[in-house]
């Protein structure tokens, strides 16, 4: 069972995950514990690699993150 494509589409439709630049780190340090079931709210819980689940979703969010900001101010150069 596939979840983050899901959960992204669930975030598309109601917007409720604030996505910071903590967001990502927060996700792949609960990753680390390697879970093997995540209990989603209002919906059933995921039984499975729930580390791969969380980096995968961590690393969408980072992307949407991203973009909102070359949206918000255009591209921005990583500071050495």
């Amino acid at each position: 069972m596939e979840i983050v494509s899901p959960a992204l589409a669930a975030e598309d439709t109601f917007g409720a995950t604030c996505l910071t630049p903590g967001t990502g780190p927060t996700m792949r340090a609960l990753a680390d514990l390697e879970p093997s079931a995540l209990c989603l709210m209002h919906g059933p819980t995921y039984r499975g690699d729930g580390g791969a689940a969380l980096r995968d979703l961590a690393d969408a969010y980072e992307e949407r993150l991203a973009a909102e900001g070359v949206r918000l101010h255009g591209p921005v150069t990583p500071s050495v």
